[in-house]
């Protein structure tokens, strides 16, 4: 993963030499605006948004799956962003000094972050909706062998625990526990197919008449569905509107599964999984947050990483490992 500081990535990409190369290579109009500088480079350019991907990250053949899965979902629902670039053709490259990036447009969402108050029963429902309505569909996609996903433990987010400090939490040999235990979980066709598997609040807007709009499918694999649920209800305890108690994560599933039921079954002899699935989920993000945050932090991110850190603990404590 990039290792360079996220302030001297918004110098390096947001103005500059870079951005001018950028403007003229892709013939832009006007320069874009860079909004998000993790690991992509994701740039406003008004009726569009542009996405740049270090392929020294995640490969162009990777990025084409990517886009061959959003296209099927797209062609089948609004409520995923629409690909701008031409169907079948290779993303495009940008090259830079020694960096090469692949290039994706795509439609720019006409919507804003869902508000506290529109954040409870009635929008986890319709996430539970989208998320049954994508795996339901995903048991019908078959896709030339190129353009397939790849499975969970093949995709670059699967490493990003492995980077674990080795203090007396034993934490790289906990993350080798879970790994093993879903390696070993069934992979039934029923159960088993094209997730998301990022899904939460910086990953979707809400339009003016309520729709979810949900983007980036980058991390998009071949998984177990209740994954891609457990991964919306980390995500979901952790956000700024919830209170993050065991009441909220049951009331949050309640919901949830009252959207899903209506897409798809729900596969209740796999929810004995997600606290292997929360802890999975809590090893890989705080392997990240370590990663882009490697010195000093400042005082939000000091607290973010506590707060992921308490939720290592906690699911640990359900599982007594």
């Amino acid at each position: 993963m990039d290792q360079t500081p996220l302030k001297d990535k918004e110098t390096r990409y947001g103005n500059g030499p870079f951005l001018d190369h950028l403007s003229l290579s892709l013939d832009l109009p006007s320069p874009p605006r860079l909004i998000r500088w993790n690991t992509n480079l994701i740039y406003d350019c008004g009726e569009s948004i542009i996405r740049l991907t270090p392929n020294a990250f995640r490969p162009r053949d990777d990025v084409l799956r990517e886009l061959h899965w959003l296209r099927y979902v797209g062609r089948e629902t609004r409520n995923v962003v629409r690909v701008l670039s031409v169907p079948d053709a290779p993303p495009a490259q940008l090259e830079f000094a020694d960096e090469h990036f692949t290039v994706t447009f795509l439609e720019k969402i006409d919507g804003t972050p869902v508000s506290e108050g529109q954040w409870g029963p009635p929008h986890f429902e319709r996430l539970g909706a989208l998320a049954g309505f994508m795996h339901r569909i995903g048991r019908k996609y078959d896709p030339p062998e190129e353009c397939d996903l790849h499975h969970w433990d093949r995709i670059p987010e699967a490493c990003l625990a492995h980077g674990l400090p080795d203090d007396d939490r034993n934490l790289p040999d906990l993350n080798r526990r879970v790994f093993d235990h879903m390696a070993a979980m069934p992979r039934r066709e029923e159960s088993y197919g094209p997730i998301h598997y990022d899904i939460h609040a910086g990953n979707y807007l809400i339009t003016g008449k309520g729709r979810i709009v949900l983007f980036d499918f980058e991390n998009s694999c071949r998984g177990h569905h209740i994954n891609d649920i457990a991964v919306a209800l980390y995500y979901a305890g952790l956000h700024q509107f919830s209170e993050g108690s065991e009441e909220f994560n049951e009331s949050f599933l309640s919901s949830f599964w009252n959207g899903y039921e209506n897409e798809h079954a729900v596969p209740h002899d796999e929810t004995d999984d997600i606290p292997w699935l929360l802890l999975n989920r809590s090893l890989i993000v705080y392997g990240y947050l370590l990663k882009i945050w490697p010195g000093a932090r400042t005082d939000e991110q000091e607290g973010h990483v506590q707060r992921v850190e308490r939720s290592i603990v906690i699911a640990r404590s359900q599982l007594e490992i």
